[in-house]
């Protein structure tokens, strides 16, 4: 795939009606040779995606369908073969991802600061979380609701972390973004 592909969370306006747990208005728009075109649809609020190491795959997180599903890349840069990754369960919204230099996918949940390594079955191991159990649960039970909004996003109670929403890497040090916070945490990566 050597054009740009984008997702957009939601067609829904304001997008905060898409904080549910039947979110389906997300897409990924392949933007090539000055013409876009959506190449998938009925996402659960789609968030970052990324090519797999070889170029096969576009792995791509749905936030409030917590899940994390890939499409197989054709040649004509279609995508087919939906497939769902890993599941999350409660208190986790998966945003970032990305693979490191062992060609293992990281996934990143914001509101919880839960970082995870998905096995090769897809098994999310998590890593890294920093949350406030309390403050949590609420935001579970907004979602579950279906009235979560925008503050149960910008209200994140931690120790440390503030939201980390991106991963990258460099070697075997892990680099995380956060929407709330002021500066780049990162770790070392477990062998």
């Amino acid at each position: 795939m050597d054009c740009s592909a984008s997702e957009r969370c939601t067609r829904k306006s304001p997008r905060s009606l898409d904080y549910r747990p039947d979110a389906n208005a997300g897409f990924i728009i392949l933007y090539e040779n000055g013409t876009a075109r959506i190449v998938a649809d009925g996402l659960g609020y789609t968030n970052e995606c990324r090519l797999s190491p070889d170029g096969h795959f576009l792995y791509v997180n749905e936030t409030f369908g917590r899940r994390t599903t890939r499409f197989r890349v054709t040649p004509s840069n279609d995508l087919l073969d939906r497939e769902t990754v890993a599941t999350y369960g409660a208190g986790t919204f998966p945003d970032g991802l990305g693979f490191d230099d062992h060609e293992r996918l990281w996934v990143t949940s914001i509101v919880s600061n839960r970082i995870f390594c998905l096995e090769s079955d897809g098994t999310p191991q998590l890593i890294v979380e920093d949350t406030d159990a309390t403050r949590l649960a609420e935001v579970e039970a907004a979602f579950q609701s279906c009235t979560m909004a925008r503050a149960h996003l910008d209200t994140v109670h931690s120790g440390t972390l503030r939201s980390i929403s991106s991963i990258a890497f460099h070697g075997n040090r892990a680099y995380l973004g956060c929407l709330l916070g002021d500066a780049i945490a990162t770790f070392e990566l477990p062998t």
